[in-house]
């Protein structure tokens, strides 16, 4: 594999000036058969800057263990 010069690597960073989403869930542990959606949430940036936030609560039904609750809160 032939690596470029960091100034022909990047010299195309137009699309940071796009619309970029990102999203976030976090669930009741790790097992995707399992575990439960806790919390949801998306952060719309624009020319490298958030525009917009949104989150979401939601019941997971079941008790969250400790453990997960030590990592999201």
């Amino acid at each position: 594999m032939m690596v470029q010069p960091p100034d022909e690597r990047t010299h195309d960073m137009s699309w940071l000036n796009d619309t970029l989403v990102g999203f976030d869930l976090e669930t009741t542990g790790t097992d995707p058969a399992e575990s439960r959606i806790v919390t949801a949430a998306l952060v719309e940036a624009k020319g490298g800057e958030p525009v917009r936030e949104r989150g979401w609560l939601a019941d997971p039904g079941v008790p969250i263990p400790a453990e997960a609750a030590a990592i999201h809160g």
